[in-house]
């Protein structure tokens, strides 16, 4: 069961993560790990924290589209319709979230050398 959740949360954060910062196209290589390092070398609260936010924008579609499906299951154009909406969310504590995540985005997806090229840092 435990290896089935960490499945679920690498490709649901994987994918918020890099529709966030779409530096590649695709998944960036160590994206889809960021929230078990997360867990290995954080408090738990800050781990917890994380992954819950994460999870709210991955299991956001219905209530911000309508539309039954997972973030990671929406083409680009709904997920970048998402989080345009999940942004302008008229409830500051959700736009907290999305600000929250979105830092964690950055850091998840530059942890990719090819990332790190395509904004101009080089490793």
């Amino acid at each position: 069961m435990k290896r089935i959740a960490v499945r679920f949360a690498r490709v649901w954060a994987a994918s918020v993560y890099a529709a966030m910062v779409p530096a590649v196209p695709g998944i960036p290589r160590g994206a889809e790990r960021f929230l078990e390092d997360l867990w290995r070398v954080s408090p738990t609260r800050v781990a917890l924290g994380s992954t819950v936010a994460v999870l709210v924008i991955a299991l956001s579609p219905p209530l911000v589209l309508g539309r039954w499906r997972p973030f990671h299951r929406l083409t680009a154009e709904e997920q970048e319709t998402a989080l345009h909406r999940l942004l302008g969310a008229r409830a500051y504590p959700l736009r907290l979230v999305f600000t929250a995540v979105k830092m964690q985005a950055l850091v998840a997806v530059l942890r990719d050398p090819d990332c790190r090229r395509a904004v101009g840092l080089h490793p």
